[in-house]
């Protein structure tokens, strides 16, 4: 096994996205950029695609890997902030403070407990008119759908990475 195969696997890894960041992003933010895990956090209300589906920002506080025989878990605290696409008819953006932990066993990668806390959730929706009302209530279930979809995100990218680990034993 690579070691720096093992450490990308720790760091939730890979597709594509794009986020502006202030400073220079550091690797595990390069990461988790590429991963844009705000990329499913839409959904569909009363016929609009509502969502937040854009990395606008991240930021890794701590970030650790721990593994014990076959079973390794990665934690991650930080924050990160989604914003909807150019041009949604309904834009909006979520900020919020992320707690994530996913563990999963290497001889098989099946995943196993990957956990997503979501706390500090700042959200703007914005629907004009009589919509706005709507609007407050998506503003509302904006941080319970970011949940899974940063949850499915880890899980789908950890399987990945661990079939990645495997093929290059």
């Amino acid at each position: 096994m690579r070691p720096y195969c093992l450490a990308l696997f720790g760091l939730f890894i890979v597709t594509s996205g794009a986020a502006q960041q202030d400073a220079t992003p550091t690797a595990i933010e390069s990461l988790i950029i590429d991963a844009n895990p705000c990329a499913s956090a839409s959904t569909d209300l009363m016929g609009m695609a509502v969502g937040v589906d854009q990395l606008r920002s991240i930021s890794v506080e701590r970030a650790s890997v721990v593994i014990e025989g076959d079973i390794m878990t990665s934690n991650l605290i930080g924050s990160l902030a989604c914003e909807s696409s150019a041009g949604a008819v309904a834009p909006g953006f979520v900020s919020a403070a992320i707690d994530a932990e996913v563990v999963i066993d290497l001889s098989t990668c099946i995943v196993g407990e990957t956990s997503v806390t979501i706390n500090n959730a700042v959200v703007e929706i914005d629907m004009p008119g009589l919509m706005g009302a709507v609007g407050e209530l998506f503003e509302e279930q904006l941080p319970l759908l970011l949940e899974p979809a940063l949850r499915r995100s880890l899980s789908e990218r950890a399987v990945t990475a661990c079939k990645q680990l495997e093929a290059d034993r």
